[in-house]
């Protein structure tokens, strides 16, 4: 059979059924781009619901997640803010007693004025109680720069020492420091810069 031949035969047998078979490979083609559009949309649809779904999920989680967080870092903040509250009373409480201990200690050397002994007693009393509240909420090297200058207000109070202004000055001015320090403050020493 010759290439004319196979021509002539698939035109007879076109022909022979007519229109119909264009028609029909038209329809399908339609309908196959119907049920095409149909299927991809519905699949269209079920995967956005899907991310939807998944979002909301994902929304929701983050949301709890944020909401511990911000519960745990309410609770710390509120646990920091009651021990800075607390280093800082029992830091004035140091600075009250050894600002009085000094001003009695002065009257006594210098003007030869007030009643050590009292000063000895109220120092021991308060001493004791400062110790205790610092050593709760203060770092060690504070309560050894707090128990050095006691210890040096005690011994010159009690005549054990002579009462040296500038030694004085520096163990405050050390306490004082590791105070600031502890507390962030600000950053570098303070220094006492005048003459007397």
């Amino acid at each position: 059979m010759t290439m004319n031949e196979i021509f002539s035969t698939v035109g007879i047998v076109a022909s022979s059924f007519g229109g119909s078979v264009v028609a029909v490979l038209g329809l399908s083609s339609w309908l196959g781009k119907v049920w095409a559009g149909r299927l991809m949309a519905k699949a269209q649809a079920e995967h956005s619901e899907a991310l939807a779904a998944k979002t909301d999920t994902l929304r929701r989680e983050t949301e709890e997640v944020l909401s511990e967080a911000k519960a745990i870092l309410d609770v710390a903040k509120d646990k920091h803010l009651r021990l800075f509250q607390d280093q800082l009373s029992a830091y004035r409480e140091i600075i009250d007693l050894v600002s009085e201990v000094l001003d009695a200690i002065d009257h006594a050397v210098h003007f030869n004025a007030g009643d050590l002994q009292t000063t000895i007693l109220k120092l021991n009393r308060q001493r004791i109680r400062i110790f205790g509240y610092t050593a709760l909420v203060a770092p060690q090297v504070v309560v050894d720069r707090f128990t050095k200058l006691e210890s040096y207000l005690l011994e010159v109070a009690e005549g054990q020492s002579a009462y040296v202004w500038e030694t004085a000055r520096q163990y405050s001015l050390d306490l004082l420091n590791e105070m600031r320090s502890d507390l962030n403050i600000s950053p570098g020493h303070i220094t006492y810069n005048d003459v007397r």
